[in-house]
């Protein structure tokens, strides 16, 4: 998180065989951006009969999980994002300061 951002949102087709890969990934890059992240994953077959699960599911910066849909179903969620919470996660632990280092280093 160079940016100074507060929200990734990813829309994908992660196919179900993959889908565990994609819960992961969603949770990381919360955590290493210490910021939210929304992920929307596809659902149903596609022209090339690939099976898509799913799994759209909303993360705070520390990772926890804040909604998740269930496999294989079309819904929607809505999910109230606080930047207060984001402020205090990154002030308590302050390792996104680390990067106006690294970013003198390169």
């Amino acid at each position: 998180n160079v940016e100074n951002y507060d929200v990734l949102m990813y829309v994908a087709n992660w196919p179900t065989p993959r889908v565990d890969a994609w819960d992961t990934l969603l949770k990381a890059r919360a955590i290493e951006n210490m910021s939210y992240c929304v992920g929307v994953n596809r659902v149903g077959i596609d022209a090339n009969n690939l099976e898509y699960s799913g799994h759209s599911a909303t993360y705070d910066g520390l990772g926890k999980q804040l909604t998740f849909i269930e496999s294989n179903k079309e819904d929607i969620e809505i999910v109230t994002l606080d930047k207060k919470h984001l402020i205090e996660i990154r002030n308590t632990l302050k390792f996104l300061d680390d990067k106006e280092v690294a970013q003198h280093i390169i």
